[in-house]
């Protein structure tokens, strides 16, 4: 969509005041007729009435235009483009993150991974609210507030798993935009049914980011990748080495949250200043020029 639009459209209103200044002058450019008439007599009186009307208009245009220049005038282009990454970052979000502290997690370095993984999570939010709940037979909110710098004294000593009971209290939690951070071995051994629990979250447009700590025993990363599947989140490696981990888990999970909501379209503004200030400077000095040829 393209409008065109002025910085100081109050200006305006001097247009019609100056049109009648000019119609009054009329009078004055009526006491030149008898010499255009004498010089022009050659045309007919048709052409004289046509130069006539043409002198005229061109005199209130001129009044118009040296305002419009004088309000400021812009082509103000409204334009639909899709939301970047970058851009999701910096968006206001609910990020809710499930650490599990079953005893699975202390198999293997588990726990220090996913530990390291919360903390590059919460070293990266911006713009966001942070709520940690600590899950294994039971869940618990154990942290909620911004992110930065966090210090939990947890333990992976609880037992058994229940991935379906911890989001449904995670879908509990959700308010507007939101993502949940799942961070578990996948190891399910008690409570509600993930899969049922994971579609609930998405009828509730909230994604969930699920991320795979730990190999072998006791772990179940089809059903990691199953959950995100289904909530149209994204499933992740949890390594040792997590490096930017947290930061790609922030990101990707503000944009599936935004998507779900259908937030991914932003209307980008731009102003031009330039084209309709040449156009009527153009304008300007063609009618100053005609009014000059014209006497």
């Amino acid at each position: 969509m393209t409008e065109l639009l002025f910085d100081r459209p109050q200006l305006l209103l001097l247009i019609p005041v100056l049109e009648v200044v000019i119609l009054i002058l009329i009078l004055k450019l009526r006491r030149n007729v008898s010499v255009l008439r004498k010089e022009l007599e050659f045309l007919g009186v048709r052409r004289w009435r046509i130069l006539f009307w043409v002198t005229l208009a061109g005199k209130l245009l001129l009044v118009a235009v040296a305002v419009m220049l004088l309000a400021s005038p812009y082509i103000l282009t409204v334009e639909t483009r899709n939301l970047t990454i970058e851009e999701a970052i910096n968006r206001r979000c609910n990020v809710i993150v499930l650490l599990d502290v079953s005893r699975s997690m202390s198999y293997d370095d588990r726990f220090n991974t996913e530990m390291s993984i919360l903390g590059g999570i919460a070293g990266h939010l911006r713009n966001s609210s942070l709520k940690i709940v600590k899950f294994a037979g039971t869940s618990e909110i154990v942290y909620s507030g911004e992110g930065g710098n966090l210090v939990l004294e947890l333990s992976p000593n609880e037992t058994y798993t229940s991935i379906g009971d911890a989001l449904t209290f995670a879908r509990g939690l959700a308010h507007g935009p939101s993502i949940v951070v799942l961070l578990s071995d996948g190891g399910n051994n008690g409570g509600s049914d993930p899969i049922k629990a994971a579609e609930a979250l998405k009828k509730s447009k909230i994604p969930v980011i699920a991320v795979q700590i730990g190999k072998g025993a006791s772990t179940n990363e089809s059903l990691m990748r199953r959950i995100a599947e289904i909530t149209g989140g994204r499933f992740l490696l949890g390594a040792p080495d997590v490096g930017s981990l947290g930061e790609v888990i922030v990101s990707s999970g503000k944009y599936a949250a935004l998507k779900a909501g259908g937030e991914t379209t932003i209307k980008a503004l731009e102003r031009d200043y330039e084209t309709p200030r040449a156009l009527l400077m153009a304008l300007l000095v063609a009618l100053v020029l005609l009014e000059l040829a014209g006497g």
